[in-house]
């Protein structure tokens, strides 16, 4: 295998999951053995006693580690596995994703909930228990709700709304789901529909301070973006606002006395024609 050259202090959960970004492949089973057997190397755990005369390495400097796959073995067939050890396989996935989470390398955590929720859905050959499916869709609920949390923070807008409509589906009262379709659709400039749905994750929360600031901030932007456009309507039309007053006093049939002694000339002259037309005649 070519060495591998990593900043990062994580690159062994790093080269992990770049493994297993084909799941379920023969080298699946042997990374999850390695990733049980080792542990990332960090400035804490790398540190060793430093023989005389040894070379040190500077701080923060990058590691090139050459690693040699020994063995390989079948990775399991989703089909048949248990209830039980689908819940397992599936946790141990959400549980790789959180920590990639917590590291902000939101990219690898997407990818491990995808696997998660990947094992929970595949096709099942194997009967469960009516408590192992409930099991199973709270869990695919979690992973999926942690999901649009990093698609979210990845700006990957459309895959978090299909995430969160997903959780929905299950759980139409999940506030974390509801506050972040809410988000989502805020960042795409949708205020008009993301009130609504922050307005009803406040109706199941009404302490939850987090959810009162981002709708009080999209009531405030959306009040904003209806004045532009009133502003930019009003440019389109000539700006009527500028259109001089009318005469206070006035009621809205009001006619200036000049039009109306116009109009009583033209009425007698056509009068006064159809007269001498008749005449002739």
């Amino acid at each position: 295998m070519a060495p591998v050259c990593k900043r990062s202090p994580n690159w062994l959960s790093r080269l992990e999951t770049a493994m297993l970004s084909r799941p379920w492949t023969s080298a699946s089973r042997s990374c999850m053995w390695a990733r049980q057997q080792w542990s990332p190397l960090t400035p804490s755990t790398a540190t060793v006693p430093r023989a005389a005369g040894a070379h040190t390495s500077p701080p923060h400097a990058a590691l090139c580690l050459e690693v040699t796959l020994k063995t390989a073995e079948d990775g399991p067939d989703l089909e048949m596995l248990s209830g039980q050890e689908r819940v397992a396989l599936a946790n141990r996935k959400r549980e790789c994703g959180n920590a990639h989470y917590q590291r902000a390398d939101f990219v690898l955590a997407a990818n491990s909930y995808d696997l998660a929720i990947k094992a929970i859905t595949s096709n099942a050959k194997v009967d469960m228990t009516c408590e192992e499916e409930e099991e199973l869709l709270q869990l695919k609920v979690k992973c999926l709700n942690n999901l649009a949390a990093s698609q979210l923070k990845l700006d990957h807008y459309r895959a978090a709304l299909r995430s969160c409509s997903q959780v929905l589906e299950h759980q139409p009262d999940n506030i974390k789901a509801l506050f972040r379709k809410g988000k989502v659709l805020a960042q795409q400039g949708e205020y008009s529909e993301a009130i609504p749905i922050l307005r009803a994750a406040l109706k199941l929360e009404p302490s939850n301070k987090t959810i009162h600031a981002e709708l009080s901030k999209l009531v405030k932007k959306r009040a904003a973006q209806r004045s532009t456009e009133t502003a930019l309507y009003r440019k389109m039309l000539g700006n009527p606002s500028r259109l001089p007053a009318k005469c206070p006093g006035k009621g809205a049939w009001s006619i200036p006395w000049k039009w109306l002694f116009g109009a009583t000339a033209v009425a007698l002259g056509g009068v006064a024609l159809s007269v001498v037309i008749a005449a002739r005649n």
